[in-house]
């Protein structure tokens, strides 16, 4: 059974979408524009008392919401799009095959809202050019025109046909067809399209445009633990996973994926959050546990200093003042020794001395000892409280035992990777030197893959094998190349990198963040860039 694809940034959905949203906010009026954070904004459209709200959140996802009760801007909210405000909407509409659609408002402006994914912008144009910006990082974007969006033109059959005849029906609905997914055209190639005469092909193609534009939309989970995941799909098929939610009304639908995977998502930040607090709890007290059993060892080992004092004073008679050493009789051994003396210093006061320290030695070796039993009575409380929060499922839960703090929690804990999903694997990759420790040491198991480019500074990447499979040799070429992208070795034109699992890595005592030693490596040579 395929894993589902989530369809919440598809073409075909956002035809859907926008359809509905032109009926709803065509006439209004831009009210307000105000980013709650840097990928966050929102829209509140003003007619008759009767707002309409539109929620934008880029993240992994371009996820848009329509809010029943209209957001309110808060201390670090700014104002945006400001030339937009009090300008009527004249019109919305889907940009032909594109993930991204338009609002035309009056006097010449144009909102282009590109749901690319983690990719995901938003542009004011007037006319053809360029007015402002949501997300400055990217500079592809900055250099685009309104008219580009324009470029594409609706494939009508006669083209298709042309096409199917000179090659085959899948690589024509793969040419013309940009909005189709991947499954979508493997859902066509399993209906045996290339079968058919080309009437039929063209029948069948507008048959699942049909289905995408009028069918259900469903809402999947699947995965389990922390390796849940929430999608979207407009495809009537069997999948991997539950049917958690079933509409055919697309505001509902992306009101019910956006709360269902934002709650995963916030959940997801907390417990890597908290794991890793107890994990860092843990990994302290191992080593103070280590540190004090060593003391306790030299304490044990080096408690002569009443014997000295013993010695000295027993044989106070034979010894010559001035002396730095001097042999002396040994009662507890009945031996002659050799034993340190303080030449500008008395041996009774010497001996003294060496009483003294040797009182202070106990002190020192009973609250290393006390020491000692707290820290294993820390270490196996924190170990239970880690077994805990693994096994926590709920979110509400979760926060109630997390030691995370409230103000980390509101401010949507960043997590500590990037990530890709190659061809059904989930593909982390550290986003700094202490997130790949937390990546490689708190996030992934034993048995996932771990990637490294070789002989430089760069993320550790992580494959997450959840079947215990073997990994197919073009995901691990794709997630070499993710991990030679985001390293040093960026600009080159190859780059080795090395990858093992990840019970073989380990991270030496006292080494720098991210700093680690592989074991049982294998190289490949792979030319770095995205996938």
């Amino acid at each position: 059974m395929p894993q589902p694809e989530n369809h919440i940034n598809n073409y075909y959905l956002l035809q859907r979408l926008v359809k509905e949203l032109n009926e709803k906010i065509h006439g209004n009026r831009l009210g307000k524009c105000f980013s709650l954070s840097k990928s966050e904004l929102v829209f509140i459209f003003s007619e008759d008392d009767q707002p309409v709200n539109i929620k934008l959140n880029f993240g992994d996802v371009s996820l848009i919401s329509f809010p029943v009760d209209s957001p309110k801007p808060g201390r670090n909210t700014k104002n945006i799009f400001e030339k937009l405000h009090h300008l009527k909407v004249l019109e919305c509409y889907a940009h032909p095959q594109d993930r991204s659609f338009r609002i035309a408002f009056e006097h010449g402006y144009s909102l282009v809202f590109m749901m690319y994914g983690k990719n995901g912008n938003i542009i004011l144009f007037h006319k053809n050019e360029q007015v402002e910006i949501f997300r400055q990082q990217f500079e592809k974007h900055k250099t685009i025109l309104l008219s580009a969006f324009d470029a594409y033109t609706l494939p009508d059959c006669d083209t298709f046909s042309e096409l199917s005849r000179n090659n085959d029906a899948i690589s024509a609905v793969k040419q013309l067809f940009p909005g189709f997914s991947p499954l979508m055209v493997q859902y066509l190639d399993a209906h045996d399209i290339s079968s058919k005469t080309i009437p039929d092909q063209c029948e069948q193609v507008k048959k699942l445009e049909s289905v995408l534009l009028s069918g259900p939309i469903d809402i999947v989970q699947y995965g389990e633990n922390d390796e849940i995941h929430i999608i979207l799909t407009l495809l009537p098929t069997g999948f991997e996973g539950d049917k958690t939610y079933s509409t055919f009304d697309v505001f509902e639908a992306v009101n019910e994926f956006s709360s269902k995977y934002l709650y995963e998502k916030h959940f997801r930040e907390l417990k890597i959050s908290a794991l890793a607090s107890v994990k860092a709890g843990l990994d302290k007290a191992g080593k103070q546990l280590d540190s004090a059993t060593q003391t306790l060892k030299r304490l044990e080992h080096d408690n002569n200093y009443k014997q000295l004092a013993d010695i000295i004073m027993a044989n106070l008679h034979v010894i010559t003042p001035g002396l730095e050493m001097a042999t002396l009789f040994n009662f507890y051994t009945n031996q002659e020794q050799l034993i340190a003396l303080k030449r500008e210093m008395s041996p009774q006061l010497w001996a003294e001395k060496l009483y003294r320290k040797s009182k202070n030695q106990e002190i020192e070796r009973q609250k290393t000892i006390a020491k000692i039993n707290d820290l294993e009575a820390e270490l196996k409380k924190s170990q239970l409280e880690l077994s805990r929060i693994e096994s926590i499922e709920n979110y509400k839960e979760l926060k109630l035992v997390s030691k995370v703090s409230e103000k980390e929690i509101k401010s949507n804990i960043v997590l500590p990777y990037r990530h890709f999903n190659i061809d059904g694997f989930d593909i982390y990759v550290g986003k700094s030197a202490a997130n790949n420790d937390k990546l490689s040491f708190g996030f992934a198991h034993k048995d996932d893959l771990w990637l490294h480019a070789q002989g430089v500074s760069g993320s550790h990447v992580i494959i997450r094998n959840k079947q215990r499979t073997v990994f197919p040799q073009p995901v691990i070429e794709k997630a070499a190349k993710l991990a030679a992208w985001y390293s040093k070795n960026k600009g080159s034109i190859m780059s080795p990198v090395i990858y093992t699992l990840c019970k073989f890595v380990r991270k030496p005592k006292g080494a720098a963040p991210g700093a680690v030693i592989c074991e049982k490596e294998q190289m490949i040579m792979v030319e770095p860039g995205l996938v």
